[in-house]
């Protein structure tokens, strides 16, 4: 049994290292690069979502499919003042209610939308409003 243990302690963090590695990182903690997506290897929950499409043209699509966007939208200090310019005031501001947030080191927002049982995770790149283009989505949930 003492051995047993003392392997286990000694490969644990090899195999805690082994999941942080490749596909297995939990991505709604650490969105991928957008240079490091290969859009051939996305899945298919949304036929006619396409890599590089404008965020806004997606998500009218997405809602007419009948996905349900989840509302995040909180009341921040940010939003009430009228001269924010961050990306998410902008967007809770056009009605993006299913905006998880955008990471202010990385040029990217993720978004939420629930259809049935089925998740829909989905990231846009770019640093304004007007630049916003898909760039990954998942059967995630938040």
């Amino acid at each position: 049994m003492k051995i047993f243990i003392f392997v286990l302690l000694l490969f644990f963090p090899i195999f805690a290292i082994a999941q942080k590695s490749g596909d297995t990182v939990d991505l709604r903690y650490y969105p991928p690069d957008p240079e490091s997506v290969d859009s051939q290897k996305l899945p298919k929950i949304v036929p006619w979502l396409a890599h590089g499409m404008p965020f806004f043209n997606a998500r009218k699509k997405i809602l007419e499919y009948g996905w349900k966007p989840l509302n995040f939208k909180k009341t921040w200090l940010a939003d009430e003042a009228p001269d924010c310019e961050l990306l998410d005031c902008q967007l809770h501001r056009k009605g993006v209610i299913e905006l998880k947030g955008c990471p202010t080191d990385k040029p990217v927002c993720v978004f939420y939308y629930r259809k049935g049982h089925s998740w829909l995770q989905l990231m846009a790149t770019g640093e304004e409003l007007q630049d916003l283009t898909v760039y990954y989505w998942a059967n995630q949930s938040p």
